[in-house]
């Protein structure tokens, strides 16, 4: 495995780093993201069209996810020749630091329709302490 650069603190500071970075590190640093914040998890999903999901390999080292891709560029056929070339998945990389409310174990991946959604649970700490029911008497 290449050593990856790390430039995503994430949970919870993700908007304001995002919004804080210029549009070349945005969309130079690999596939858009979209996160979401559940009560219970948080959502990372990748737009990365053209890939199978065996060109993935998501991984937890450290206090980071990474999300790789190993896929092998194909520009046209034998049959033909490519008059246009504007869109080739190439592989990359994209690093996101957890937060002390995430689980890492039994981090979830899937692929879809061009999305690489990826679930973090969260700790039952963290789920507990969001909301709490006083019983009253």
């Amino acid at each position: 495995m290449r050593s990856t650069k790390r430039p995503n603190g994430i949970f919870p500071k993700l908007l304001t780093e995002l919004m804080g970075s210029s549009a070349e590190e945005k969309l130079g640093g690999g596939p858009l993201v979209n996160i979401a914040e559940r009560s219970d998890c948080y959502i990372i999903e990748m737009a990365v069209p053209g890939y199978d999901k065996h060109d993935f390999i998501v991984e937890v080292e450290d206090d980071y996810l990474e999300v790789l891709s190993v896929k092998d560029v194909e520009l046209g056929d034998e049959d033909s020749t490519l008059l246009r070339h504007e869109y080739i998945p190439e592989p990359f990389s994209r690093s996101f630091q957890f937060s002390e409310d995430c689980q890492k174990e039994g981090i979830k991946a899937s692929y879809s329709k061009g999305i690489l959604k990826v679930t973090i649970q969260k700790k039952e700490a963290s789920i507990a302490s969001r909301k709490v029911r006083v019983e009253v008497e």
